[in-house]
């Protein structure tokens, strides 16, 4: 069986030029990625819809404190709120311009700050043809980038957001464009303190301009008791860390030490 199946990879390899070997290997790839739900982003397709679903069933009508992290216009945290009326969440949007247009709601905090590893200010980069991708390491020569501007924003660790008097998340939800690990850095005491229950992070080749990687997600989280896995449609695929889970697969991450959310989401 190892015989024909390394003659089977070396026919492909040597032929990898044929016209049908490439059309073979271009759908191969875009099943792989469907597989391992790469790049979907519809939110009601793509999992994160199911997530709050089971959260708003595990919370039971009680208050949730949520972080929304990387809020942009607000949407995440709307849907958030619609899914978990009794959501208190608090946004945090790092440029300006951006921050101004969160709507302003009785449910909602919202923070002109970006979260990191430290307290001051960075350097972001402003997409402006394509808003959601605003970055503090951004893709270089990416078309998002095309045009952008640079702007310096204020940043601060959650941990001294937390000591300001502003409550510790139970949900946090992290989307900062490949800032994720040292969003969590920050938040270290608060990890330490067994909260948030759950944490929804993006992972994928973002993190490559900062260096950053899956196992240093896994690093952090781990010793707290977390289990982490990825997100699909309808459950999370919890798994240990293997060196070829960091595939830089743009998609969602779930960190859960909360058993019965665990169970639920399993």
């Amino acid at each position: 069986m190892v015989q024909i199946s390394w003659h089977i990879k070396n026919k492909i390899v040597t032929n990898r030029r044929n016209f049908i070997v490439k059309k073979i290997a271009r759908m191969s790839e875009f099943v792989v990625d469907a597989y391992y739900n790469r790049g979907n982003f519809t939110f009601h397709r793509n999992g994160e819809s199911f997530v709050l679903e089971t959260i708003s069933k595990w919370a039971s009508g009680r208050k949730v404190i949520v972080w929304d992290v990387g809020a942009h216009h607000g949407e995440w945290a709307e849907t958030t709120n619609a899914l978990i009326p009794q959501s208190s969440i608090v946004s945090f949007e790092i440029i300006p311009k951006i921050f101004d247009l969160i709507p302003k709601r009785s449910w909602l905090t919202a923070i002109n700050s970006g979260l990191s590893d430290h307290d001051g200010e960075v350097e972001v980069s402003w997409a402006k043809g394509f808003d959601t991708a605003n970055a503090i390491e951004p893709r270089d020569g990416h078309l998002f980038f095309e045009q952008q501007e640079k702007l310096l924003c204020g940043i601060a660790k959650g941990d001294t957001i937390i000591a300001g008097g502003v409550p510790a998340p139970e949900i946090l939800k992290i989307d900062t464009e490949g800032h994720e690990v040292p969003v969590l850095r920050g938040l270290s005491d608060c990890l330490a303190k067994a909260s948030p229950e759950l944490i929804q992070l993006e992972y994928g080749e973002t993190y490559l301009p900062g260096g950053y990687t899956l196992k240093n997600v896994y690093d952090i989280l781990s010793p707290h008791g977390y289990h982490i896995g990825r997100l699909y449609p309808d459950h999370v695929d919890f798994a240990p860390y293997t060196y070829r889970s960091d595939d830089f697969r743009l998609g969602n991450m779930i960190a859960v030490r909360n058993p019965e959310l665990l169970k639920m989401l399993s």
